[in-house]
């Protein structure tokens, strides 16, 4: 029974939960959700360049679907070995410690949506298609625009839903001058969880950021995580977002033992920053920053393994035990006294 239990809690967690790095706009009457999500961000504050790496699992019932993601001006796209993931999960991870329970035993016997169509404008259009390319198994458009309800247009006219939220999202980067990268991916087979190869995204920036900002109308999600592996040549931290700070700090080391292959432009002397965001739902102020801030290592605790130690003790020995102590006793109680004289 307690097996069925935990296989059905189990089941829950799988249950979708929106963690985007984005904003979605699903088609009408269609759901998207990230059921996963990580990225690393390889910061060069010489060239004041990043690399943004994501991987993401999404799941959905509709034929393709996409999402949005901001940038300060037009990035190069590649595809990401998505072994990296798994290569900073390793090398972060404390391990395991054991810790005894001692217990005493009593016993006998001492033994984001965007449509198969795309479109391109000219200069003037309120919507121009700066860059389209395939990479990772998505079909990438680079969007700038000049007015939200334009490019709403643009999508509404290739067949997909446009909730007012997600204007006043657009606005706090179409205002900026910034590119809205739509991603498309289609599914191959009728599996409802989509899994995508990761995607660099190679573009300059004042400042490393993960675009965390969500559309208004975002519901609560308990249980989501958000992780960002953050590179960057000295220590560190994360901006606060409006007035809370949701990021925590798990990991700040050197690379010393990292296998640097395929984090392409990281040095000697580096460090390796984790972030964790656990909230439910994420405060209101804008993206997540990072800023230079010299501090101590920080590591990962080791994951407390609890076993049980049972010290035996056995009744029967314990009751002979306790028989010879009251015999003994018994026999010095009756063991006559001196003779005097």
């Amino acid at each position: 029974m307690l097996r069925i239990c935990l296989a059905v809690a189990l089941l829950l967690t799988l249950v979708p939960i929106p963690a985007q790095a984005c904003a979605t706009a699903p088609p009408i009457d269609a759901s998207v959700d990230v059921v996963g999500e990580d990225a690393i961000i390889i910061w060069d504050p010489a060239k004041k360049q990043q690399q943004f790496i994501r991987r993401a699992t999404f799941r959905s019932a509709v034929d393709d679907f996409g999402f949005l993601v901001p940038t300060p001006n037009v990035p190069q796209l590649d595809e990401a070995d998505d072994a990296l993931f798994g290569r900073l999960s390793a090398y972060i991870d404390p391990g395991e410690v054991r810790v005894n329970e001692y217990e005493v035993g009593w016993t006998l016997c001492g033994a984001f949506m965007l449509g198969a169509d795309r479109a391109s404008g000219d200069f003037d259009d309120p919507v121009q298609v700066l860059a389209e390319a395939r990479v990772a198994g998505f079909d990438v458009a680079s969007l700038k625009a000049t007015d939200p309800d334009a490019l709403a247009q643009w999508l509404q006219d290739h067949g997909y839903d446009f909730r007012p939220a997600l204007r006043s999202w657009l606005r706090a980067y179409i205002d900026q001058g910034w590119i809205i990268n739509a991603f498309k991916v289609g599914r191959s087979s009728d599996r409802e969880l989509v899994g995508s190869k990761a995607v660099r995204m190679t573009f300059t920036a004042e400042q490393p950021y993960f675009p965390y900002r969500e559309p208004e109308d975002s519901k609560a999600h308990y249980g989501r995580r958000l992780r960002v592996f953050l590179f960057t040549p000295d220590r560190y931290a994360a901006d606060p977002v409006g007035e809370a700070k949701p990021a925590h700090l798990d990991h700040a080391t050197g690379l010393s033992g990292l296998d640097r292959s395929g984090f392409e432009g990281v040095g000697e002397g580096w460090w390796l920053q984790v972030f964790t965001d656990d909230s439910a739902r994420r405060p209101p102020g804008g993206d997540l920053t990072f800023s230079p801030k010299p501090g101590a290592e920080v590591r990962l605790s080791p994951r407390p393994i609890e076993h049980t130690v049972t010290i035996p003790i056995f009744l029967d020995v314990l009751s002979f035990v306790g028989l010879l102590l009251y015999l003994f006793l018994r026999f010095r109680r009756r063991r006559p006294g001196p003779t005097q004289l």
